[in-house]
């Protein structure tokens, strides 16, 4: 639930998590197709 969390309060770990999460759907996506 780290993605619903407002951008300007970002955590290191929530970071991690928040930019991992979207980078491999957008990954996934091209790929499965």
């Amino acid at each position: 639930m780290s993605y619903l969390k407002p951008s300007f309060h970002r955590e290191p770990e929530m970071d991690q998590q928040s930019i991992a999460c979207p980078a491999n759907m957008l990954t996934v996506y091209p790929l499965r197709t």
